[in-house]
């Protein structure tokens, strides 16, 4: 479910990519600015995004180029991530709320964790590395359902209450 909303997410955005499969957290080459988002209710969790800046330069949808800029389009790329994957829960009985996604940038990023080792998913786009890591731990009683046909709600519908 991460690979293919993944894959089709960045295709959509003009940045074809190839997985490569996961790597070890620590192995990682992150890119100099993260986005992350976290998830809750009956599953818990946290998606990180890791694109090179050229990329997601490339892909701005405005053609913008300031730090800001840039900063403000990761974090949405992180945000229609997880809606993605949410509505691909959804379709499976599963229900998350998604917080405001945050992005961070370093000189260097490294992943440390005191319990558990997350899944990092490497992607390949034109010779630069991305990296999406999805982690999360399931309330003892979430059962997830047979995926009905098509998702509840398509990429780029808006619910509204």
């Amino acid at each position: 479910m991460i690979v293919a909303a993944s894959g089709a997410l960045l295709a959509s955005v003009g940045l074809p990519t190839t997985y490569v499969g996961t790597v070890p957290h620590r192995a990682a080459r992150w890119a100099e600015t993260l986005s992350i988002i976290g998830l809750g209710g009956k599953l818990r969790g946290s998606l990180v995004l890791s694109i090179p800046t050229q990329l997601v330069l490339r892909s701005h949808p405005t053609g913008g180029t300031g730090p800001e800029e840039l900063g403000d389009w990761l974090a949405e790329l992180a945000n229609l991530l997880l809606g993605r994957i949410k509505s691909n829960l959804l379709s499976q009985g599963a229900t998350i709320e998604m917080s405001t996604p945050l992005t961070l940038s370093a000189t260097a990023f490294r992943f440390e964790r005191f319990s558990g080792t997350p899944v990092v998913h490497e992607f390949d786009c034109e010779g630069e590395t991305l990296h999406i890591v999805f982690e999360a731990i399931a309330d003892p009683d979430l059962r997830l359902t047979s995926p009905r046909t098509g998702a509840a709600v398509e990429s780029g519908e808006m619910v509204t209450f």
